[in-house]
């Protein structure tokens, strides 16, 4: 079975984070998506009509066993404050692939009285060999973004309202919360990103607290670099999440207002 030369990737992706080449006019960097390249996310999504494609990889290590993951993600704004996108995770181990489909509202904006606010949902459903519908999970959010100068602090908790019958299945946790703070370095186009959180898979398992790091880096008008590390603080429990992705920001005339066919 074919395996992906991680400790390359991590390097290549750093050492471009590490590039002080100024990019002007740029905020497609600050974008917080889940997982790329924290779990904890900010409460808005991408900008009317604009599309953005998502390319991560994964690679996670528990208990001694690695594993491989590469998520392909679309996102589209579709409304005002208003995205909806899907995606699919496909790891090299346990054989099984899982379909997304989810969306994020803004439903306040940020005032100097208030942090902006928004709802999320996710519906994840498990491929080979799950039941269609009867295996899927649904999960609801809330989220919440206040800035402070160059630094922003985010909010985010969201719980299962529907799992599987049977355990195996279980592709989410039962419910997860968790805070981050993020950074802008307005010269170079870079965000840094520091979270902790906590999540419960059910189950009868002890609550997992994990910590991570993260870093966005805006490459050209269109593409944007991130990559970050998480790791597990429970005791007894040797786990660690590293991912590194390239996003493209792009739209189509045909579906934007007065656009041509």
């Amino acid at each position: 079975m074919h395996r992906f030369n991680w400790p390359w990737l991590v390097a290549t992706a750093f050492a471009a984070f590490g590039s002080t080449v100024p990019l002007a006019a740029q905020i497609d960097y600050r974008n917080l998506d889940g997982h790329r390249p924290t779990r904890v996310t900010d409460a808005y999504p991408i900008e009317r009509y604009a599309f953005e494609l998502t390319l991560p990889y994964g690679f996670s290590r528990a208990s001694g066993v690695s594993t491989h993951t590469v998520s392909p993600h679309l996102e589209y704004g579709i409304g005002r404050n208003l995205m909806v996108g899907f995606g699919a995770e496909i790891a090299d181990r346990a054989a099984e692939t899982t379909l997304g489909v989810g969306g994020l509202w803004n439903v306040r904006r940020e005032t100097p009285s208030w942090p902006g606010f928004g709802l999320s949902f996710e519906v994840t459903q498990p491929l080979d060999g799950a039941r269609f519908g009867a295996d899927a999970s649904v999960a609801l959010g809330a989220l919440a973004t206040r800035s402070v100068g160059r630094s922003r602090l985010h909010l985010n908790a969201a719980a299962a309202v529907l799992r599987p019958d049977a355990a195996a299945r279980w592709t989410e946790p039962a419910w997860w919360a968790g805070l981050a703070w993020d950074y802008t370095l307005f010269r170079t186009s870079t965000l840094l990103v520091a979270e902790l959180f906590a999540e419960d898979h059910g189950g009868g398992e002890e609550v997992d607290w994990v910590a991570g790091f993260g870093a966005r880096r805006q490459l050209t008008p269109t593409l944007v670099i991130h990559g970050g590390i998480e790791r597990s603080l429970r005791s007894g429990r040797s786990a660690t999440e590293i991912n590194l992705g390239l996003s493209h920001a792009f739209a189509v005339r045909a579906l934007m207002r007065g656009g041509r066919q």
